[in-house]
């Protein structure tokens, strides 16, 4: 059973030569000019470029944008390939970060500027827009279902005050997660039964650095320390077991690393030698973790490039362009398989097996991505 925080295209022409392909042989990594792995032990884990064979899922929904002939990028989502745009106006910028299915419903959630460019939290049930109560600048990260109960994570500046505040909101009305005068933001949500999860960050009033935080009906855990800058990107919870993956580092502080949480414990992922690395998304299939992110060269032509990690492996995507920037867009398990999605400029591209499943129509980038 999949459980998803940051929360999820059959093209049917195309199944039959991808399934025998598939089940003919298996794709190497492509290489590229970052340095390519070693199968060795390091002190973070173990770097492979090995993967597994996988099939094909039936159904793929992508949460993102394209970019309109104004230049500005338009909320949309996609259900196999087939767009919906989910803002008309064109003339301010509007993102879809996450989204969520059941049964035939889709729940969309993220952020529409108003013409003053101000970030207005959005959250849409089958194309059709729900009211959130979001007050002054705000954003949506994740949503989930509780019954028919919908729940948004994300955040909101709190009162008059221009400091972003985590938030929940439960059928659109806000619930602060934080109330101090301190920066903080919620970055994904999960249910477990009826009990709720969010990821997020707290910056205390008396120091710089963000701290990991995780939300269980409210009631805030706080992790790491004081010294140094940790953030959450998602979470999810299988078998009473709470998975988080997120970045240590960074922003003045030590360089940046991509991590995962078990149970409030950090460890890191194994990342390329003189590599930055960042995590996206997390899904969790029984106690196998599967997370998504990116990595930065630090030396020249610094370029970016999309990778998983199953488990404590760290697994290449194939680059689609060569020397340009890249990153990763979402990951999710259904049926024994890997569905993961990187992104280039303005071509977000769905993987299985390491070979392009789909590149998403409008040239659409992708924030998030579910199978079912």
């Amino acid at each position: 059973m999949e459980l998803h925080v940051k929360f999820r295209e059959r093209d049917m022409k195309k199944i039959a030569l991808i399934l025998i392909a598939a089940m003919a042989c298996v794709s190497s990594c492509t290489k590229n000019n970052l340095p390519q792995p070693d199968t060795k032990k390091i002190d973070k884990g173990v770097i492979s470029s090995s993967y597994n064979i996988l099939t094909i899922p039936p159904n793929t929904y992508v949460a993102g944008y394209y970019h309109a002939a104004s230049g500005h990028t338009v909320a949309a989502y996609w259900v196999n390939n087939t767009m919906t745009r989910l803002v008309t106006d064109s003339s301010v910028n509007s993102q879809a970060r996450a989204l969520f299915v059941s049964g035939r419903d889709v729940y969309v959630v993220g952020f529409v500027n108003s013409p003053s460019g101000v970030a207005k939290a959005a959250c849409w049930k089958n194309g059709v827009q729900l009211l959130l109560d979001n007050g002054t600048a705000s954003d949506a990260f994740g949503v989930t279902l509780v019954g028919t109960d919908i729940y948004v994570a994300g955040y909101h500046n709190y009162g008059r005050s221009t400091v972003p505040h985590a938030v929940y909101w439960k059928n659109g009305v806000a619930t602060y997660l934080n109330t101090t005068t301190s920066t903080s933001e919620a970055s994904a949500i999960t249910a477990n039964g009826t009990d709720v999860y969010i990821s997020g960050f707290i910056t205390p009033s008396s120091n710089y650095y963000t701290r990991a935080a995780i939300w269980k009906n409210g009631i805030a855990a706080i992790l790491g320390d004081t010294t140094t800058r940790t953030w959450p990107t998602g979470i999810c919870v299988s078998s009473n077991i709470i998975y988080m993956a997120g970045n240590y580092g960074g922003m003045s502080g030590p360089d940046p690393f991509a991590v995962t949480w078990t149970n409030g414990i950090m460890s890191y992922l194994p990342v390329y030698p003189d590599a930055l690395a960042y995590t996206n998304h997390i899904v969790v299939n029984g106690r196998a973790r599967y997370i998504v992110g990116y990595e930065f060269a630090t030396y020249p032509p610094f370029i970016s490039r999309s990778v998983y990690w199953n488990g404590n492996t760290e697994i290449v995507i194939p680059a689609v362009h060569i020397n340009d920037e890249e990153n990763s867009g979402g990951i999710s398990y259904y049926s024994g398989v890997l569905y993961y999605a990187s992104n280039w400029s303005s071509d977000g591209t769905i993987w299985v097996n390491q070979q392009v499943y789909q590149t998403v129509s409008h040239k659409g980038i992708i924030n998030d991505l579910f199978v079912n």
